[in-house]
């Protein structure tokens, strides 16, 4: 069992390094002294300690024993253990990666407004930062032409998340100088004193917004779009509920419950 164990070790003292490392890498007063170099430094070189230990010391001790075939047997399994480990990760992170915890969420929208008109949202996989409701980015990198992104309204207030805070869901609209107008909902989570941007989920272009509800923490976005063939000169007259809800801080539209 101790190629098993030692494996086991091996990660979880891996796990261990990465907590920590994130744990002080939360506050922001830490990026600032130099002991943050002291400790990353230190920890390489006790996790080169460690590992060597885990993965050499047993297998050096069999080789100068004399027991060359117990080595490779003791290291192999060990060395397949941890494979196994390391496989576990990867398929936890690609669960993490396919349901968008935190993938399309820059780490910048962590922080903290009194106003959801002043937050960050993700809308399309970039990040806009409003200003007063309003936001100007360019259309593409190196590109003139500027993308407008506004605080439309149609707010509801309610708890989203199942923290017991309420949040606000409302409307954007983003106009990239042509003809059309996109419309998006976001959601501001409550955190604290403040409001934290989620990305935005598209309803459609130049549709009619009517109600946005949030019944039991689900958001329910009402509005009226053309029927299937009509232009875009046609005013919107086909009713649309589109359910939303949010999942570990992404906001994603789920099927109708009621259906």
């Amino acid at each position: 069992m101790k190629p098993f164990i030692h494996a086991a070790l091996a990660a979880l003292y891996i796990v261990f390094v990465v907590s920590v490392i994130n744990m002080f890498s939360a506050f922001p007063s830490a990026q600032h002294t130099f002991l943050i170099p002291i400790t990353m430094l230190s920890l390489l070189v006790l996790s080169a300690a460690v590992m060597g230990y885990l993965f050499f010391y047993r297998p050096i001790v069999l080789l100068i024993e004399g027991d060359r075939r117990g080595a490779l047997i003791f290291f192999s399994k060990m060395v397949g253990t941890f494979a196994v480990l390391v496989a576990i990760y990867l398929l936890a992170l690609g669960v993490v990666l396919w349901r968008g915890i935190g993938a399309h969420v820059p780490s910048s929208q962590a922080t903290l407004v009194s106003d959801p008109r002043d937050g960050i949202y993700t809308i399309d996989d970039r990040s806009v930062a409003l200003s007063a409701g309003v936001a100007q980015t360019p259309a593409a990198p190196g590109s003139a032409s500027m993308t407008t992104t506004r605080y439309f309204g149609n707010e509801a207030t309610g708890d989203l998340n199942g923290d017991g805070a309420p949040d606000i869901a409302f409307i954007l609209t983003q106009d990239g100088g042509g003809s059309g107008t996109f419309y998006y909902v976001a959601v501001a989570l409550r955190r604290g004193d403040g409001y934290v941007g989620t990305n935005a989920v598209l309803l459609g272009d130049r549709i009619a917004p009517q109600t946005t509800e949030i019944h039991d923490g689900l958001l329910v976005v009402n509005y009226a779009e053309r029927a299937p063939g009509e232009p875009m000169t046609a005013q919107p007259s086909q009713g649309v509920s589109k359910y939303l809800r949010v999942e570990s801080g992404q906001l994603v539209e789920v099927p109708n419950p009621n259906k």
